[in-house]
């Protein structure tokens, strides 16, 4: 591919489309007629040498390769966008206002407590507040302006919001010191056999886990599911749950005597973490800002 052949109005194009799932609402968003989205597509087309978007009764659904660049362009144009709210005269020092960030307790303290300093530095009459991921009412959080930000994975993101890729989260399994299924290494048998305490941001019974573990014909019994992680240790370590983490939070969830972690018995791809707002704080120079910031911090 020729970058030189590709500009930033035909990725704002790629971006409308592969949201809105339609050119008409593609090309009312960016400014352009429904032909000249269409003339973007095709030019699209033949940079990238692929069908990208094909017309269903569902509206303009990706091709593969559209979903494989769907985050990257989304990244690339955000931080353009964040870097050009900076240039139009935003002054961290002097700037006023609060940044409101729902995500899990793990991801406060983790990926918050850097925030928090690098704002305190920076931007010390920025006001940041933390709120528990709650997946029930998150989306509708973002869209009445209670939440300005959201960190998680999201596998049912409606197209309305704004993404940014975040890292990803891999996976251990963590129960008491002394355990019993810790006792040979965890094995597949014994993952299953002993009753799981599940972290719920949905306030279900089932995750990722138990879609990957029904691919092999398995199933565990979740017996406890709490809202948090940091309600996780007390109840592993006075019983024979297991439980399953982010790799990331394992330091913060095992002390000496009480829980240790082990590997998975069975291959858990990585879970992709999002950052998501709402499409109006696009334009906010403070919003923009606090989104890149995060993404020089980097995820957890």
């Amino acid at each position: 591919m020729n970058l030189q052949s590709v500009d930033l109005n035909l990725l704002k194009v790629f971006e409308a489309v592969a949201e809105e799932r339609s050119t008409t609402l593609a090309g009312a968003r960016v400014g352009l007629t429904q032909s000249s989205v269409s003339n973007a597509l095709s030019r699209l087309r033949t940079v990238f040498g692929d069908e990208l978007f094909v017309r269903t009764p569902q509206g303009m659904m990706p091709t593969p390769r559209a979903e494989q660049l769907v985050a990257p362009v989304q990244s690339a144009l955000n931080r353009l966008r964040a870097a050009m709210a900076d240039s139009e005269g935003f002054d961290p020092i002097s700037a006023t206002g609060t940044v409101r960030i729902a995500t899990s307790d793990l991801q406060v303290m983790v990926v918050g407590a850097k925030l928090a300093r690098a704002i305190s530095r920076s931007a010390p009459a920025v006001e940041l507040q933390f709120s528990q991921l709650d997946k029930r009412s998150v989306f509708a959080d973002l869209d009445e302006d209670r939440v300005d930000l959201a960190i998680s994975s999201y596998f049912d993101k409606p197209r309305r919001f704004n993404a940014s890729p975040f890292g990803s989260a891999k996976f251990l399994c963590i129960g008491r010191v002394g355990h019993p299924a810790f006792e040979r290494g965890l094995s597949l048998a014994d993952y299953v056999a002993f009753p799981h305490v599940m972290v719920s941001f949905r306030a279900d019974a089932t995750s990722m886990l138990d879609t990957e573990l029904a691919k092999r014909g398995l199933i565990r019994r979740v017996g406890v599911t709490v809202g948090d992680f940091l309600g996780l240790p007390p109840v592993l370590a006075g019983s024979d749950y297991l439980a399953s983490i982010p790799t990331y939070g394992s330091r913060l969830l095992t002390a000496p005597g009480t829980c240790m972690t082990m590997p998975l018995p069975f291959d858990m791809p990585a879970w992709p973490m999002e950052m998501i707002w709402s499409r109006r704080a696009d334009a906010d120079p403070l919003q923009g800002w606090a989104r890149s910031v995060l993404q020089s911090i980097g995820p957890a």
